[in-house]
């Protein structure tokens, strides 16, 4: 994995609009090289260094990654995909992300076969409130990992369903569950702790 731009363990850096764009095309279509991105994104073509300086800062910052390939021409290449984080990044800031593209586009990521079970029982309205919540906690999980953020963001997620209806709720929280079963015992762990201090 590349290392992480951070000066300090709890610096996060926001995206220039640029670095965005390329990450948002990227996590739509995943494993593109940097010219077939420029084309995605509609970038100038007399401004390709723009576009490699974008990328070139985004493989350095662990939003997106590499590997060398060969293409049509048998010239060595680099393709470029999001990594979790990026994905993550493209779909908590992304208000227009197509994000079944996004879920299925980056499907090797574990979280993103979680996430589309649960954006098929949520609906995009509900599934786009999780998101939002998520952007919230990047700064968290760019520094502690995805994992360490999971019961932050199951609070977050209890607080946004009390406001949906009790049916849709629980039908919710049941799929939240089955995809992430460590939820539950981090839910009841904390409400133990609650009634501790309590």
């Amino acid at each position: 994995m590349p290392e992480k731009i951070t000066g300090d363990e709890n610096l996060f850096k926001e995206l220039g609009s640029l670095q965005e764009k390329v990450l948002f095309f990227l996590a739509e279509n995943s494993e593109n090289h940097k010219q077939a991105i420029q084309q995605g994104t509609n970038h100038p073509a007399d401004q390709y260094g723009s576009i490699s300086k974008a990328v070139d800062a985004l493989d350095k910052s662990g939003f997106i990654r590499s590997k060398t390939a060969k293409s049509q021409k048998k010239v060595e290449i680099r393709l470029y995909s999001c990594t979790e984080e990026g994905i993550l990044y493209s779909l908590a800031k992304n208000p227009s992300a197509n994000i079944p593209k996004v879920l299925s586009a980056c499907k090797d990521a574990e979280f993103c076969k979680q996430f589309s079970a649960l954006y098929a029982v949520w609906g995009h309205d509900h599934f786009r409130m999780f998101l939002n919540d998520i952007g919230e906690f990047l700064p968290m999980i760019h520094n502690k990992g995805l994992e360490y953020a999971y019961p932050y963001l199951i609070m977050k997620m209890a607080r946004q369903l009390q406001s949906i209806d009790p049916k849709t709720r629980k039908k919710n929280v049941k799929a939240a569950i089955q995809q992430f079963p460590k939820a539950k015992d981090m839910v009841k762990e904390m409400q133990d702790n609650l009634k501790d201090l309590v």
